[in-house]
């Protein structure tokens, strides 16, 4: 296996045609806590992936979870992260989130660094955050993330936006949420 990123939460290797995803340890952490942590967010992720796979969004297709060695196996794909390959993909990115989020799940890191544009057009990653929810403040979060994430990519809200509303179930619920969330940031 050869090593192509090291994060925060889990260092990435790629072997022959997968990615395998290993959870880090952290030894700031007390040690069953850490492996309690690690062992459900390792199947949380996974699980997640599964579900979003299912349903056709584009994401590495789950190969394989093991929880005791807080791996994931996924499929490889081949591609650049949309903060380089800008290209005005707001809005396919927008009708990708909408029908994450009518399925009720959030990304919880959704960065463009988390989203690769391939030929066959972009792909979700990186679901170690990621969790299921209805709540519409929930999923304004990973808007206002990737709002204050993109601001300067060249990254055009505005569009992503206008085809966001079109395309998610209680689309004015949730950025009437991503307004107040916006104006608590005002005062931070």
């Amino acid at each position: 296996m050869k090593k192509i990123y090291e994060g925060a939460e889990a260092t990435i290797y790629e072997n022959n045609s997968e990615i395998v995803k290993i959870r880090k340890e952290k030894r700031y952490r007390h040690k069953k806590l850490d492996i309690k942590l690690r062992k459900t967010r390792t199947r949380l992720e996974f699980r997640i992936m599964q579900k979003l796979y299912k349903n056709k969004l584009p994401v590495p297709k789950p190969l394989e979870y093991n929880e005791e060695i807080f791996e994931i196996r996924m499929e490889k794909i081949r591609g650049k992260d949309l903060k380089q390959s800008l290209e005005k993909k707001e809005k396919e990115l927008a009708q990708i989130i909408a029908k994450m989020h009518n399925l009720n799940i959030v990304h919880g890191d959704l960065t463009l660094k988390n989203v690769l544009s391939t030929s066959k057009g972009l792909v979700i990653i990186d679901f170690g955050l990621s969790y299921q929810s209805s709540r519409y403040e929930d999923k304004a979060m990973d808007l206002f993330i990737l709002e204050e994430t993109s601001k300067l990519e060249g990254f055009n809200m505005e569009n992503f936006l206008e085809e966001y509303v079109k395309q998610a179930k209680n689309a004015k619920q949730i950025i009437l949420r991503l307004e107040k969330i916006r104006e608590r940031r005002r005062y931070l």
